[in-house]
């Protein structure tokens, strides 16, 4: 015997979505799914679900909606019967199907997930006070629909928490879709109660330190370079610079063998083509991490200092 209900996400993003965030947050959501049924066996006592299933029903594009049919298997007639009594008896059956009590559980377990996304993973304390405000609405409506307090209410939906990193990182795949536009935010089944506001979206990391699996690289040619300390003893470390055309942060530096560091003895500024390796941050931006100077440019183009010429110069 089987339970189906009907479901959507809406993303009010203005911005084309990336085909594999769509996928990923499709990917996510139906892990989060997997794990209600917990939630639903604590909320009504003595019901027991086999399993459970999500399909994609329809996915529009434009602002981003995408319909899905939950099904929930019982192993019998008898825990189905006994499922629509209990749930008859709490939430009504029809509020069930049709209205929010179980898309407050996915949000509910959502918004976990962003609070671990966040204590483990970085951003200002008011980050957190905003996802938990956010969090809190949605425990208060989930509890006024059971008849429970909130406090209870919230325990039992963070009984869905078995692995607190997977759940974050499954968090963060559903609310990337919503990142590219900063006033976007996530409606479940068209109820403006039920709603991931933007400033919880920008709350929530864009990417995990460990989702990172790749640094990514750019070469710059003839940028400007400021040289911020050096080692003539070693081309590999001792060497940092900042290349204000890429980012205002101190970078080490690396120089090719081809180059003859006493060349820029004297100077404080010069020209040169140079590879930088970025890592992204907590918010998804690209930080410099390391450069590499692949070749200087003539001397014409390399004045030894922007007022005269130093033969020691002061580093900080």
């Amino acid at each position: 015997m089987e339970f189906t209900a009907s479901h959507q996400i809406y993303y009010s993003t203005k911005n084309p979505i990336p085909i594999s965030q769509v996928a990923e947050s499709l990917l996510a959501l139906e892990r989060i799914i997997q794990r209600s049924p917990i939630v639903l066996e604590k909320l009504f006592d003595g019901v027991k679900i086999q399993k459970i299933h999500a399909y994609v029903e329809r996915i529009e594009s434009g602002s981003l909606t995408e319909r899905i049919i939950v099904r929930f298997l019982f192993g019998s007639q008898e825990k189905f019967d006994d499922f629509v009594d209990k749930v008859s008896k709490g939430a009504g059956m029809e509020k069930l199907r049709e209205t929010p009590i179980f898309p407050i559980i996915i949000m509910g377990i959502v918004l976990s997930g962003a609070m671990i996304a966040h204590d483990n993973w970085g951003g200002p304390p008011e980050n957190r006070t905003v996802i938990e405000a956010n969090n809190n609405t949605i425990i208060n409506l989930g509890a006024g629909m059971v008849d429970m307090d909130p406090v209870t209410f919230r325990a039992i939906v963070e009984t869905a928490v078995s692995n607190r990193a997977d759940l974050a990182r499954d968090t963060v795949k559903i609310i990337r879709p919503a990142k590219s536009d900063k006033d976007s935010n996530i409606v479940f089944d068209d109820i403006p109660e039920l709603t991931l506001a933007s400033e919880t979206i920008r709350a929530i990391p864009t990417y995990l330190k460990d989702d990172i699996s790749d640094e990514s690289i750019s070469d710059y040619e003839k940028v400007e370079i400021e040289i911020r300390a050096i080692d003539l003893d070693s081309l590999k470390r001792g060497w940092a610079v900042k290349i204000p055309a890429v980012h205002e942060k101190r970078i080490p530096l690396q120089i090719d063998k081809s180059i003859d560091p006493e060349i820029l003895i004297g100077k404080k500024f010069f020209k040169g083509d140079v590879t930088v390796i970025f890592k992204k941050d907590a918010q998804g931006s690209d930080i410099p991490e390391k450069g590499f100077l692949r070749r200087l440019h003539p001397d014409e183009e390399n004045p030894p200092d922007r007022k005269k010429v130093l033969r020691k110069i002061t580093l900080d």
